[in-house]
This record gives structure tokens, C-alpha cells and sequence, in this order.
């Protein structure tokens, strides 16, 4: 049969995860090997992306976590940059207006680096920079590590091979908006790494019916609303998927689906609840009432401080307009910046019908995942103005999970597909490295800086390769793309060696930037040699049709 026809046999799944007991000791070594591999790619790729800077959202964040533990002020007397970031809570004392997710995993790394870098005895500024520099490392490399180490892990249960899984955990990693929110270190990777174990370990769950994988993911769906209440949109879609894989052909009228159902609640409901009453107790220590949100307060401050905003704000934006502006925006698009969504789409589209149960309720969940984020996100984003991130950040959690499966899909249909859809999916894939590796070389304000001078939106991934080509050939400032504000913290490669030459010596700057070079180039190699080790399960493919 020519492949891509109708009526083409079902692609198998892998089967299991690759701990199940009639596993080979040789396929669970492998299957061990590859998961260290992966995290340590992880590790290794935070530490050598970090800038050293947790960016202005973190820094606030880990400001209140030192806040905890050592009593200091949070806001230096005189400062009023951080006026709307900041409500004043119970006693008048002012609070930060996010959750306390990011907050608690910032504190004990906070302790661990304070205590290092005191014991140094550095002058005030360079043991400030080391302290955020080893937070930073320390836990956005930790979280890199898990996510690397969670998507592998929920590939191989969706019925991936091992080969397949980790293809897909790296072009997580490197070819979506991942790279950039590891180096520039908002919450986005935390969320990340919560819906990833916790879809995990639901399909777990399901396939060896273990109540700890349950209780692990109830846990880290429910952690994941401290760090932002719209994960419960998370919550919903795993919820989903665990009732549309568990559904039968007698429905509900099934006794063992609705046995399957009250033991998952069982555990969901209460675990829920436990984290949704934290969210409630955080919101009364600081401003005194259970019933309001931190972003409803938010808003209400900020309008107070603005009295010229609407008062609609900040749902300024009718929702059809901002859900096709997101679409489309030159400077938010996320098509633009996550083109591995496009390889996800069109890859689902050509081989749909070949596609096996489980891959095909995940894809359905995931895209109404993201056409949830996006109905409650796009009216409330100020398109008005530019800000200073990669991709429009609020939606980007949807379209990582898409892209986690753009190329173990490509790989599993690679055979069935024709040679014009093979050669657009590998130069959709080809277009996503280059967007996300060019997005880590430069401060991300870079861009934003050039719009706010212009005076106009401009196609941010294009500007962004135009500046990388100009500052490389010394031609930024003939080519026209210098600004007032240009400093050199702008022209200069966003990573530790090269951002922090001007606090050591010529020689000691050199060596580290030898030692870096040293060390991408080694982990490329870790990564080509985690591919070529992993298994392609030609065998169980075999057997499992």
C-alpha cells in the first residue's frame, strides 16, 4: 500500500514505559541511562545558557523568599519601580501579587547560596551577582534536569520507543520556547515541569494502577496551582484525558469505569482541595481575606495607581480580536516563536488516521488545552504595549506540550509520509532550532528597545537574526539598529562568561570563555550520543502490532 493512502493499518504503540516486569535487564539499563543522560542534559544546558540574572519577576520573588528566612526589606527605601508589582496587604505592609509556587522552590537554594557566598567574603557587588548566579543555576538547572527527565518519561507512555522519547525531550529542550524560559527564568519552566509529572504520572496511574503515581501527580497538578491559578486548566485537561482513556465501549453504564472514576477522585478531590486551601491561607496571611485573588487585587491596584486605564482593564481586548493577534502578532505570535507547533499540526493532519489511541486523546487534550489558555488569556494581555519576553509567555505552557510530540510523531510516520511533507516537516523543524538558539544569544529586550525607538512592531524572530548578524560583522550601529538606550549589556552574548568579564580579570575572562565553548560543544556531543545509545524498540514495535 503507498504510504500517507486511507485505510492504511493503525501505527502500533510501544508498549509500557520500559519498568515493567517482563522487560529485558538490557532494555531497563537503556531506558535508566538514557533518563540520567537526559537530566544531566539538562543540568548541564541551564548552567551553560544562565545569564546570572533571574530576570525582574523572579528577582522579586526571590527577594520575598530571602524576605522568609532573614527578615530583610524587601523594597529598598525610595523605590517606586516596584509599585504595581506590589499590594499593600494587611498592617499596610506591601506583598507581592503572585503565588507563592516560585517562591517556595527559590527559598532553600536561597539559603544553600547565601551561606556558600557569605562564607567567601566578597565585597558587597561581585557576592551579590555569584549568590543570584548560583540560584539561578541551581534551580532552573534542577527543574531543566526534570523536565528533560518528565518528558521522556510521559513519551515512553504514550507509546513511544525510547529513541523516539528522547528525540522528543530534546527538541523540547532546543527547538521550543523552553531553551529561552531556561535561561530567562520566569515561572514558565516550573509550570512546565509540574503538567509534565503530572500527566505522567497520571498515565501511570492508569496503565499499572500504582496510588502513589497518583498521589504524586494530584500532587504536582495541585502544587502548580500556587504557582499560577490558571492551571487549574492543567488540572482540567489531565482530568480529562485520565476519563477519555479509561472511557469503554459501554460508557458510563461500565462498572470498572466507574470503579476507576471514584478511586481517582478518591485521591484528586482531596489533594486538590488541600493545595486550593495553601492558595486561600497565602492570600489571608497577606492581605486578610479568603475570597479575593491576587490578581483581582492586582488590578485593582494598578488602576488605582493609573486612574486613566478603563475601567474594563485589563480586559481591554475583545477576545476574538486577541486570540487572532496571538496568532499572528509579529512581535507574539506563537506560531513565530514556536514553529514546532506548525510540524505538530501538520503531522497530526497528514497521519491522524495511523495514529494510536493514547497519542491521539493527548493531542486532542493538548489542543484544547491551548484554545483554553488562550480564550482566557488573549483579552487580558495590554497589546498596546511591547514588554520584554519571549513569545507571548501566558499561552507558551500548551504549545511546549504540542511540540514535546512534533518529532516523535515525525519519527513514528516518517515511513507513511510523502517526500514533499517530509521535506516541509524537516524545514519546519530546521526553522524551530535555529528560532530557539538565536533567541539565548541576546538580552531578550533587545528587540523590545528597538520597537519602543521605532515606533512599530517589527517581526521579532527576523530582528533578532538581523542583530545577531550585525553585532557579529560590527555593523549595529551603520545598519541603523542602535537606540538610546543601547548599552553594551545589550551587545553582549547573554551568558555568565561573557556578562561577567568586567568583574575579573582579562585572563581568568578568557579562560572561561574557553572553558564554555569547551562545554557546549560537549554537550552536544552528550546529546547526539543520548540519541544513538537510546533504543528504537524495533522488537516491541514488532510484537505490540
Amino acid at each position: 500500500m503507498e504510504p500517507g493512502r486511507a485505510g492504511a493499518t493503525a501505527i502500533a504503540p510501544q508498549q509500557g514505559s520500559g519498568f515493567e516486569r517482563g522487560g529485558t535487564p538490557r532494555a531497563r539499563a537503556s531506558w535508566r541511562g538514557s533518563h540520567r543522560r537526559l537530566a544531566l542534559i539538562g543540568l548541564w544546558t541551564a548552567i551553560a545558557v544562565t545569564s546570572g540574572e533571574p530576570g525582574k519577576d523572579t528577582g522579586y520573588r526571590l527577594a520575598f523568599a530571602h524576605r522568609i528566612w532573614t527578615g530583610q526589606p524587601v523594597m529598598p527605601p525610595g523605590l517606586t519601580e516596584w509599585e504595581e508589582c506590589f499590594v499593600p496587604g494587611r498592617h499596610g505592609e506591601l506583598h507581592l501579587t503572585w503565588g507563592a509556587g516560585q517562591v517556595l522552590v527559590l527559598l532553600p537554594f536561597d539559603i544553600l547560596a547565601t551561606k556558600a557566598v557569605n562564607a567567601l567574603h566578597l565585597a558587597p557587588a561581585p557576592s551579590a551577582r555569584l549568590r543570584t548566579a548560583l540560584i539561578t543555576c541551581l534551580t532552573f538547572g534542577l527543574i531543566a534536569a526534570g523536565i528533560l527527565s518528565s518528558a521522556l518519561w510521559l513519551l515512553r507512555l504514550l507509546g513511544f520507543s525510547e529513541r523516539e522519547s528522547v528525540v522528543g525531550a530534546l527538541g523540547l529542550q532546543f527547538a521550543t520556547t523552553a531553551l529561552t524560559y531556561t535561561q530567562y527564568n520566569q515561572e514558565n519552566s516550573l509550570s512546565l515541569l509540574l503538567l509534565l509529572f503530572g500527566m505522567a504520572c497520571h498515565l501511570d496511574w492508569l496503565e499499572r494502577n500504582r496510588r502513589r503515581s497518583l498521589l504524586a501527580g494530584a500532587a504536582a497538578l495541585g502544587f502548580a496551582l500556587l504557582v499560577r491559578l490558571t492551571c487549574a486548566l492543567d488540572l482540567a485537561t489531565v482530568g480529562g484525558m485520565v476519563l477519555a482513556l479509561s472511557w469503554g465501549q459501554k460508557g458510563i453504564r461500565d462498572p470498572q469505569f466507574r470503579a476507576r472514576v471514584l478511586r481517582y477522585a478518591a485521591v484528586m478531590v482531596p489533594v486538590t482541595l488541600l493545595f486550593l486551601a495553601l492558595d486561600r491561607l497565602y492570600q489571608w496571611i497577606r492581605f486578610g481575606s479568603v475570597w479575593t485573588t491576587y490578581f483581582g487585587l492586582a488590578m485593582d491596584h494598578t488602576r488605582r495607581l493609573h486612574p486613566e486605564l478603563p475601567a474594563a482593564y485589563p480586559a481591554t481586548t475583545p477576545i476574538a480580536s486577541g486570540i487572532w493577534r496571538t496568532l499572528t502578532e509579529p512581535h507574539r505570535s506563537i506560531f513565530l516563536f514556536d514553529p514546532l507547533l506548525i510540524v505538530t499540526i501538520g503531522v497530526a493532519i497528514l497521519g491522524w488516521s495511523r495514529l494510536w489511541r493514547r497519542a491521539k486523546v493527548a493531542l486532542a487534550a493538548l489542543f484544547l488545552l491551548l484554545a483554553g489558555y488562550l480564550l482566557v488569556h488573549a483579552p487580558l494581555y495590554d497589546w498596546a504595549t511591547v514588554g520584554a519576553s519571549w513569545g507571548f509567555r501566558y499561552v507558551l505552557l500548551p504549545v511546549q506540550m504540542l511540540g514535546l510530540l512534533a518529532l516523535p510523531l515525525v519519527m513514528r510516520l516518517w515511513n507513511e509520509l510523502r517526500t514533499w511533507a517530509r521535506f516541509a516537516l524537516a524545514t519546519a523543524t530546521s526553522f524551530a532550532l535555529l528560532v530557539q538558539l538565536q533567541s539565548i544569544l541576546l538580552w531578550r529586550a533587545v528587540e523590545d528597545g528597538q520597537m519602543v525607538y521605532w515606533k512599530r512592531d517589527v517581526v521579532v524572530i527576523w530582528q533578532r537574526f538581523l542583530n545577531v548578524t550585525a553585532l557579529a560583522l560590527g555593523k549595529f550601529e551603520a545598519w541603523g539598529f542602535s537606540f538610546p538606550a543601547f548599552s553594551r549589556r545589550y551587545g553582549t552574548l547573554n551568558f555568565v562568561p561573557f556578562l561577567f568579564r568586567e568583574y575579573v580579570s582579562p585572563t581568568v575572562a578568557r579562560a572561561a570563555q574557553v572553558a564554555w565553548v569547551a562545554a557546549v560543544v560537549l554537550l552536544v556531543a552528550l546529546a547526539v550520543q543520548t540519541v544513538r545509545r537510546a533504543s528504537p524498540d524495533m522488537r516491541a514495535d514488532s510484537d505490540a502490532r
